[in-house]
């Protein structure tokens, strides 16, 4: 993996890149919101209904081997 940085809006923003997919650390945009708990701030941001639906459309693009109806039933949905 080779990582980078970028500032965006005053802050360190580490990226890294890992076999041609590029990748961002939320921790690191949390901090901006609430610099001493960011962990905070990921953790409702995971709980929202939007985050949930990226994340089962992502699941269903990257990972083959995951059953359709399994994301969904855990989702409560």
């Amino acid at each position: 993996m080779k990582a980078k940085t970028m500032i965006v809006m005053n802050q360190d923003i580490r990226t890294t890149n890992s076999e041609g997919e590029d990748y961002i650390c939320i921790t690191d945009i949390a901090k901006m919101k609430n610099p001493l708990e960011p962990k905070d701030v990921v953790k409702n941001w995971m709980r929202t209904r939007n985050t949930l639906e990226y994340l089962g459309l992502w699941e269903k693009l990257k990972n083959l081997r995951i059953a359709p109806q399994a994301f969904f039933t855990i989702q409560g949905t």
